[in-house]
């Protein structure tokens, strides 16, 4: 084989490299995607059901909660005593996914849902996560009066 033909077989063999490696990393990104979707969508759920456990299970150790108004930086457990607190006085009645995002200085998700309570009061529901494909955890939520 010429020494010319052995130069394009490794530029072509480069190139399918490329092409395949460009590939993997959007496909990897698009699977996160769907992953964090999914968790977004399971954590609501958990949510409007009050399924305590489940919610517990998706939060970070350290969580920043802000329930109607001023932010807290709370443990897990501190954060589920107010979370349960809130919505044994605000049962949810429906909550629906609205829109998602990526937060302006970081690139962690962030889901936007709307909750209506039992009694008819709409919250304004934001849920911030963390964390890779693997596992990603909720780092962030707040309930904030419509």
């Amino acid at each position: 084989m010429k020494l010319e033909d052995q130069e394009k077989n490794h530029t072509t063999m480069n190139n399918k490299r490329g092409f395949f490696s460009t590939i993997f990393v959007l496909l990897i990104g698009f699977l996160s995607q769907g992953l964090c979707a999914q968790d977004a969508t399971t954590f609501v759920q958990a949510i409007r059901k009050s399924d305590y456990p489940s919610i517990e299970r998706m939060m970070d150790d350290e969580i920043d909660l802000c329930i109607k108004e001023g932010t807290e930086i709370l443990t897990k457990a501190t954060a589920m005593v107010k979370i349960k607190q809130f919505l044994s006085a605000n049962p949810p009645k429906q909550i629906d996914l609205l829109h998602k995002g990526k937060g302006q200085s970081s690139s962690s998700p962030y889901h936007h849902a709307k909750m209506m309570t039992s009694s008819g009061e709409t919250y304004r529901v934001l849920i911030y996560f963390e964390g890779d494909s693997a596992r990603s955890v909720v780092k962030e939520l707040r309930f904030e009066r419509n």
